[in-house]
């Protein structure tokens, strides 16, 4: 029954950071917490079951062949209670990294809904620019060679900011090739 409650408490918690309501650090607290009360939970009824069946061991009138029987019975089940406890201590650690992991996704996310932002405006001010030279050749304002050489510092105005860009991904080797390759076309 408590096991139940703690996996409801953990959905809940899992609920409450995907809607904002609480940070990851907190969520990752919680998850920790319940995962360890568990546990805990678990190492307690196996220390009753270890002690009813050492108690059973050291009761008079047993046969030698039952106590030997409960006295085995109680050492499994203090070995299940070691093992117990080391998941416990092996929570920490994977918490902890599951955390750290969590973590660098979510900057990962955020430095590249910043990046795309940044390069999608420097960009649309580009095409404005490039509009307007259009607009200078039309009207006859700007002679062949001024449009030229406004249009390769456009160019290069583009290719920098893809540069950029790329440079501040937090990409793998093969993502970084793919998109600097998908950036030099488009230039």
């Amino acid at each position: 029954l408590q096991k139940e409650f703690l996996r409801q408490a953990q959905a809940i918690y899992a609920d409450a950071y995907r809607q904002g309501e609480i940070s990851l650090r907190e969520f990752y607290d919680a998850k920790l917490a319940i995962e360890t009360r568990a546990i805990d939970l678990s190492i307690a009824a196996k220390r009753k079951e270890a002690s009813a069946a050492g108690a059973q061991a050291a009761a008079p009138g047993q046969k030698e062949s039952q106590r030997i029987a409960l006295q085995a019975q109680e050492q499994k089940i203090l070995g299940e209670i070691n093992v117990l406890e080391a998941q416990r201590t092996g929570l920490v650690r994977q918490n902890t990294a599951e955390y750290v992991a969590a973590e660098r996704e979510r900057n990962d996310r955020l430095a590249e809904i910043s990046i795309a932002g940044v390069t999608q405006r420097s960009n649309t001010q580009l095409e404005i620019e490039r509009s307007m030279l259009e607009r200078q050749r039309a009207q006859g304002t700007v002679n062949a060679s001024q449009a030229e050489e406004i249009e390769r510092s456009l160019e290069t105005r583009r290719f920098e900011i893809a540069r950029s860009a790329i440079q501040q991904r937090p990409l793998s080797g093969l993502q970084c090739l793919a998109s600097l390759r998908g950036s030099l076309l488009t230039l």
